[in-house]
């Protein structure tokens, strides 16, 4: 014998193989098997689940080729996937994943610690294939280091598996333990913005499947919130589950886990399946039984896409999509509402001075110019983020956003994508003096805060103090927001009950 066919060179052989790491061990694994053997076609497999096999490499006519799943039933390897080690010199049997009939097969399965079957290793082709000793004890090497590396990536998968169904159960908790507040952070009063709103209002208290669409910063998950705060399961878990986040494989694990996933972990309250169009498609596949069986879940889904455009182009399941389409809401982006900026900016300076230390006292008439007129291709989300930078930066009580912060426009430039985009024409503004926030008559900003205070005075039937007075859904103190209720002269109109007496009952904002 020369070559790999003595057993010097069978060992060399499987010592290569076993020196392969990462990516390209499974292929090693595979190729050495099918040397040793002799054979035209070998491969590595998991076990998938009941039934079926996932090819993690295979190697034939001396190449790679790509990978597959094939159902055991009627082939040699399902003997292999109980436990046995299969061997056909030469007979008539189906080749796994062809119609080609075969004359030699030769199997191994590959075991964990714990004796179960975690894969297999087999060759075959349509000569016949004697075994010798050597063979068959390099092919049991080959097994053995294939067994670590299946075990090797049981237990990350497990790992990672566990993570997660920590971090759902984390957030489960918090949702449980936690008021939820977030409608009080929708700030603006543009008439698109309302129309979002009064839609949101109307479909919270119902268990109606809710389809949010916006660009990408738009507050899609807040408006998800902001429904289940608002709805019976305000009580029970809100589970957002990201389908764009991890790689298809996990994520279907994470979401469909018998007991585990989030769909399980969210029973009895509501989902949030966050950019529903980055889901793999077996996951999609999956979902619409999946949301059939579980009645009691409240399900919410977002999207930066066109799913009706997905449908067409064959990237998403039309069944899904007229699923989740029962109540659609399309958000504003930022562009189309600039009379909102002034509030937004005044929202997120108050959100943000405190932490960062600094004292806002107003703002330069410039930066706000600027602001309004900019594109604002990252919505809300920039403005907010922009804001907190800003507010880093400054060392003054003046807020002034530089034109090098907003975007990599020049001034021009940015003037002239803004007025693309919202079809405003540029107009020269005046030198101004700052802008004082908390002097809201001069700025025009009364009537927009007075308003989403009432707004919010009434939904917590104005009771101030406390996790479910106004002041903590304004994110102010108590006192700030009394003092800002008697500059705008907001006053709870007195009760049937107590214009009868003549008195007024004021117990909720004393």
């Amino acid at each position: 014998m020369s070559g790999t066919d003595t057993l010097d060179g069978l060992l060399e052989l499987a010592a290569s193989a076993s020196r392969a790491r990462g990516d390209g061990l499974h292929t090693a694994l595979a190729r050495a098997f099918a040397r040793t053997l002799k054979a035209s076609t070998a491969l590595i497999s998991h076990a998938a689940e009941p039934g079926r096999v996932r090819t993690l490499a295979v190697f034939a006519d001396g190449a790679p080729q790509p990978n597959y799943e094939y159902p055991l039933a009627g082939t040699p390897c399902a003997a292999v996937l109980r436990g046995e080690v299969v061997h056909h010199e030469s007979g008539a049997g189906r080749i796994p994943h062809t119609s080609r009939d075969y004359r030699g097969y030769y199997g191994v399965p590959i075991t964990g610690g714990d004796g179960a079957v975690l894969g297999h290793l087999c060759a075959f082709g349509q000569d016949a294939l004697p075994l010798t000793s050597h063979q068959r004890m390099i092919c049991e090497i080959l097994a053995g280091r294939a067994s670590g590396e299946l075990q090797r990536l049981r237990a990350e998968q497990l790992r990672r598996a566990s993570e997660s169904r920590m971090e759902l159960e984390r957030a489960g908790l918090l949702a449980r333990h936690r008021h939820l507040h977030d409608q009080g952070e929708i700030i603006g009063t543009s008439p698109a913005l309302l129309r979002a709103l009064d839609t949101m209002n109307r479909v919270a208290p119902t268990d109606a499947t809710v389809l949010i669409s916006g660009e990408t910063g738009t507050g899609k998950e807040l408006f998800a919130r902001a429904i289940h705060a608002a709805s019976r399961r305000t009580d029970s878990a809100f589970i957002k589950f990201d389908c764009a986040a991890r790689p298809s494989r996990l994520r279907t694990l994470e979401l469909f886990a018998d007991g585990e996933g989030a769909l399980d972990l969210a029973s009895g309250g509501t989902i949030l399946l966050d950019e529903i169009a980055e889901l793999a498609p077996d996951a999609q596949a999956k979902l619409l039984p999946a949301l059939q069986e579980r009645i009691d879940v409240r399900i919410i889904v977002t999207t930066n896409r066109d799913l009706r455009k997905a449908v067409n182009e064959g990237r998403f399941r039309e069944d899904l999509y007229y699923r989740l389409n029962v109540f659609p809401i399309d958000l504003p982006p930022l562009r189309t509402r600039p009379d909102d900026i002034p509030a937004l900016l005044q929202f997120f300076a108050d959100k943000y001075a405190s932490r960062v230390g600094r004292r806002v006292d107003g703002v330069d008439p410039d930066t706000l110019a600027a602001l309004t007129r900019y594109p604002w291709p990252g919505n809300v989300r920039e403005l907010e983020n922009l804001v907190e930078r800003a507010l880093v930066l400054n060392t003054s009580p003046l807020l002034k956003i530089s034109p090098e912060i907003l975007a990599a426009y020049t001034p021009d430039g940015r003037v002239d994508v803004a007025s693309a985009a919202t079809g405003v024409h540029r107009i020269l503004v005046p030198a101004q003096p700052p802008i004082n926030l908390d002097d809201t008559e001069n700025t025009g900003l009364h009537h927009i805060q007075r308003e989403h205070i009432l707004r919010v005075l009434n939904a917590t039937h104005w009771v101030i103090e406390g996790n479910h007075g106004a002041a903590l859904k304004l994110g102010m103190k108590p006192a700030t927001l009394r003092h800002r209720m008697k500059k705008l002269g907001i006053a709870r109109a007195p009760s049937a009950a107590a214009q009868a007496t003549g008195t007024t009952s004021n117990r909720g904002i004393g």
